[in-house]
Formats: structure tokens, sequence, C-alpha cells
């Protein structure tokens, strides 16, 4: 898992792009994303990243919920693709099931962790023709 030193090292070298980056938000060895309403049903709510990522070809990121997740007054019940691979670049995306009770703040609900591979992959994400999700801008 890279900490923060190696986030913002990876940064300076266009490993890991994260825009707009807001400083505040890159934590010990993760960075929380902000995330936005883009569509409500009965159901679900549909939120995307504010941020554009875009990962090389030698770091994956992992998405989860932050640990405030946990002290809500309400469960909070996600679907959404945890592992972003290497060669990614697009907005995440998230569903949240709503429950009788508030959520509460959904701008604050994820993180991303990145991890550093051995190697580097052979094909990225972006170099396949199967991966619909290049470029994501939301649902």
């Amino acid at each position: 898992m890279l900490s923060d030193k190696e986030v913002l090292e990876a940064i300076k070298w266009n490993k890991i792009v994260i825009e707009p980056f807001n400083r505040e938000r890159l934590g010990p060895c993760s960075y929380d994303i902000t995330t936005r309403i883009v569509k409500e049903d009965e159901e679900s709510l549909y939120l995307v990243s504010e941020e554009t990522i875009t990962i090389g070809k030698d770091i994956v990121g992992i998405g989860i919920l932050r640990s405030n997740a946990s002290k809500r007054v309400s469960p909070v019940i996600a679907s959404y693709s945890q592992l972003i691979d290497p060669g990614y670049s697009g907005k995440l995306i998230f569903r949240i099931l709503k429950l009788k009770f508030p959520i509460g703040d959904i701008a604050n609900l994820f993180q991303i962790v990145f991890f550093r591979l051995r190697n580097k992959v052979e094909v990225g994400y972006n170099e396949r023709s199967k991966s619909t999700a290049m470029g994501r801008q939301g649902f």
C-alpha cells in the first residue's frame, strides 16, 4: 500500500493523476474521494466522483468506504467496482441503496488506496478493447 509520500511521488511522475487534486484530502495511506448525486430513484442514489482518476501500468487502486460510513445512524449499503485497474482513467461511480434513515453527507463516503505492482502489467485497462469504462463520466 502506498503511503502519502509515495502517492505524492507517483503524482509528481504522473503515475497517479487525480484531477482536481486537493492535498487536504490525502490521508496517511488513502485519498478521500468527493462524490455527488447524479441520479436518484425510489431505491438508490447514484454517485459520481468529482475527481477523474488516472493510474499508470504499475499501480492499482482499491475504492473502499471511509471509516465514517460505519459511524452513521443508517448503515451504508453500496454497490461499486472496488478494483481500479492499472491504466484506468475516468470518474468512479457508486450506487447507494436508500434506507429508511437519512444517509447524511454523501460527498465524503469513499476513499481510494493505491498499491504498487511488482511489475507493470503487459496490457493496461486503457489498452483493452473490452474495457468499457475508460473515460467514464457517469451513468
